[in-house]
């Protein structure tokens, strides 16, 4: 309880440091033990690295922020959102510019990364994140929740012997690749291209799968597909070559299954199609359901008064909000 109330006091003093002074919009809260540190401007998660050791966390606010070149410890860091259109009320992203090398164990919630982030050899855990594009270089332990990875997600070539493991619940992923040694398992995602897409020992449940060119879907027998609804182009291919251990759905003559409106919502035909829990298939159905609201709380309004009363008291009101 004491480092929750920490670092939200931390937070409520660097808004009132905003408050007074006007100077940057962009503020870095280091939480090391009982220890609060604040920093400002576009460098300041930088700093926030810096200083830091492991197992401290890092809250970044709202805005754009330089990212470290690498970061080599333990490091748990928390923003505002990854700022996806489409979602009502819209939030002001936590946005990381610039390539991030992470050599350490980490986990991020509401940021967007705008960029590579390279992974090496631990275990990293984004949940709520937009990531341009991840590499990988070693044995890595990936796991994304309700994230949204627009570029190729590569762990590890297909011919070297890297043992990467993923585990992708609730995700929109623009593609993946990976080594032959490496295990990936995606739950209630939608994966928009897969074609020439290299897996294996993959296990794909409740997910929306598009093949995107006139090749071929991956026809590796280690994969396998539960409660999948296919769509797209094959090249001529059926997708009944596919090793679907369960219930599979689609077929490469359906072009699209969205609505126009809203994000990656299923046209009211495809909701009807039941996953292995009985719920919708994509990333709306299974325990989670995709949420863009980070679950560690957020100022959300916050005002305090231009002068003190009679007795020499200053009014400060604040309203914080979470995942309830």
């Amino acid at each position: 309880m004491r480092r929750i109330l920490s670092l939200l006091f931390g937070c409520v003093f660097a808004m009132l440091n905003l408050y007074a002074t006007a100077q940057t919009s962009q503020v870095a809260t280091l939480l090391s033990g009982e220890d609060v540190k604040i920093y400002f401007g576009p460098e300041s998660f930088k700093q926030a690295v810096d200083e830091s050791k492991d197992g401290d966390v890092i809250t970044l606010s709202a805005g754009t922020f330089d990212a470290p070149a690498e970061i080599d410890k333990q490091l748990t860091v928390r923003g505002a959102g990854m700022g996806l259109e489409g979602f009502e009320p819209y939030v002001i992203p936590t946005i990381v510019n610039g390539t991030c090398t992470l050599r350490n164990d980490f986990s991020g919630e509401g940021l967007r990364f705008n960029t590579f982030v390279f992974l090496y050899d631990m275990t990293y855990t984004f949940c709520k994140c937009y990531v341009d594009q991840f590499s990988t270089n070693g044995n890595t332990i990936l796991n994304l929740v309700q994230s949204f990875v627009k570029e190729p997600l590569y762990l590890g070539s297909p011919n070297n012997s890297n043992k990467n493991n993923l585990t992708a619940i609730n995700c929109v992923l623009g593609w993946a690749s990976a080594s032959k040694y490496s295990h990936e398992n995606f739950i209630n995602c939608i994966i928009n291209y897969v074609s020439g897409v290299s897996l294996s020992n993959a296990t794909f449940t409740n997910c929306i799968i598009r093949n995107y060119q006139e090749n071929p879907i991956n026809e590796d027998s280690s994969n396998t597909y539960y409660y999948c609804l296919f769509y797209g182009k094959n090249g001529g291919s059926s997708f009944d070559n596919l090793n679907t251990n369960g219930t599979c759905f689609g077929s490469n003559t359906i072009n699209d299954v969205y609505k126009k409106d809203g994000f990656y919502e299923l046209l009211d035909e495809y909701k009807t199609l039941k996953g292995s829990d009985e719920k919708e298939i994509g990333i709306y159905g299974g325990n989670l359901g995709f949420d863009i609201t980070p679950n560690n709380p957020q100022i959300t309004r916050f005002n305090v008064a231009p002068k003190t009363s009679a007795d020499g008291k200053l009014s400060v009101e604040i309203e914080v909000k979470g995942v309830e």
